[in-house]
């Protein structure tokens, strides 16, 4: 067998022992690495989804849940979550997503799209940045504020379309208001003429950090739309919690 991948699965089977319990440190002199070491295999499970870093220790990550055959947690929320997203398209025939936290980005699990012309181009799979989209800065909103400071320091943020936010400073303080009003909008940061407005989503069982959002064309989405819009996704919400209830 690989000493790599022994290695690899040590470290899994320490954290799911105690998920929670375990800081980089522990985890280098538990298994008599070097903290280098130690530090590559944990980021490399971590980027795979197999293992989440929150507050400086480390937990199973949901990648281990997808992989798993008997219980495949990324289809069980899919198929959860579907018709509620149907009837939220259906009712405000824009375009509606659930993507979720994949490393440093947002990756989208499902899509269920309107009837309405210019569709965005992302679709089911897709990873997309997390500044500059509004789930993924829906998402960044209701991370750990460490891991959230972390990856808006670590992320380039660099301008797709004149509207990006390229500014640490500027990113940090749209994260502020969306923590303050609940949800995020994309105004065309990520593509033109296409406005994207979402909220975050928390499964707490299976560690999930996510979002759903309604998008389409920029000109349907005035203010009242908006506000219209929010509401429709902050009532999919609920019904999505209690679903996971």
């Amino acid at each position: 067998m690989s000493q790599s991948v022994q290695r690899a699965f040590e470290i899994i089977r320490k954290i799911a022992d105690h998920q929670g319990e375990h800081t980089l440190s522990d985890l280098s002199r538990i298994l008599q690495m070097n903290k280098t070491t130690t530090f590559r295999y944990l980021d490399s499970l971590e980027k795979l989804d197999i293992l989440e870093r929150r507050r400086n220790t480390y937990f199973l990550g949901i990648g281990l849940f997808e992989l798993g055959a008997k219980v495949d947690a990324k289809t069980s929320i899919v198929n959860s979550i579907h018709p509620i997203l149907e009837d939220l398209c259906l009712r405000m025939n824009e375009t509606v997503n659930l993507a979720r936290l994949s490393g440093d980005q947002a990756t989208y699990l499902d899509k269920v799209e309107s009837t309405r012309g210019m569709q965005m181009k992302a679709t089911v799979g897709d990873k997309l940045p997390l500044y500059c989209t509004g789930v993924g800065k829906a998402i960044l909103s209701i991370l750990p504020p460490e891991q959230s400071n972390q990856l808006v320091k670590n992320i380039e943020l660099k301008a797709i379309t004149s509207h990006t936010l390229t500014d640490r400073g500027a990113l940090k303080q749209a994260l502020d208001d969306i923590r303050n009003n609940g949800f995020s909008i994309d105004d065309e940061e990520y593509e033109f003429g296409l406005t994207c407005v979402a909220v975050p989503l928390r499964l707490e069982k299976y560690n999930f950090f996510g979002a759903i959002s309604l998008s389409g064309q920029t000109v349907r989405f005035s203010e009242e739309d908006i506000s219209r819009m929010v509401e429709a996704l902050k009532t999919a919400r609920q019904r999505i919690l209690a679903v996971f209830e």
